[in-house]
């Protein structure tokens, strides 16, 4: 059935990734002050929880989802509590609530972040412009996706020009 397929999608999910997440909090447990493994496991659960949303065919698999997406949320908290001025944390930690439903402490954090921390920070104007399409504030998404490329730079090393521009040719 769809349901036990769907189920066991799910158990292939946790096993890859629960595996690998499992292994980088033995690390860290290890060496708790190594900033560097910490953003691992932080990246590591963001993984897993974005997997798991794309498998979850149910209210169970989403909540699930949505907790291993908080968990993401929560050692980014510790990684940036320590490093305040990590910009791509904090906008992967932004990606993370986005997609546990907290859209509004998402875009939040995003605005923060651009209007406060780097203005020019190509990824934050990007995400922002895909958290605010999503709500429908098109005319918002269509300015940050221009200054995302704006700011996005010769080099480009986000791949964040490509991005928005695509997302502003699909909004007309």
């Amino acid at each position: 059935s769809s349901a036990s397929d769907a189920a066991e999608a799910m158990e292939t999910v946790d096993a890859q990734y629960g595996t690998a997440a499992q292994a980088l909090l033995a690390q860290y447990e290890q060496d708790p002050t190594n900033p560097t493994t910490l953003l691992n496991v932080a990246n590591g659960y963001f993984d897993w929880g974005v997997a798991a949303l794309n498998h979850a065919t149910d209210d169970e698999g989403s909540a699930h989802a949505t907790e291993l997406l908080n968990q993401a949320v929560g050692y980014y908290d510790d990684y940036l509590a320590d490093n305040p001025e990590a910009k791509s944390a904090m906008v992967d930690r932004a990606i993370c609530v986005f997609y546990a439903g907290d859209h509004a402490s998402a875009i939040a954090a995003l605005e923060d972040l651009v209007q406060n921390t780097d203005p020019g920070f190509a990824p934050a104007w990007a995400n922002l412009g895909m958290f605010l399409e999503s709500e429908g504030r098109t005319d918002e998404a269509r300015d940050a996706y221009e200054t995302a490329i704006e700011t996005a730079g010769e080099t480009d090393a986000y791949g964040v020009r490509d991005y928005a521009q695509g997302r502003l040719d699909a909004l007309g």
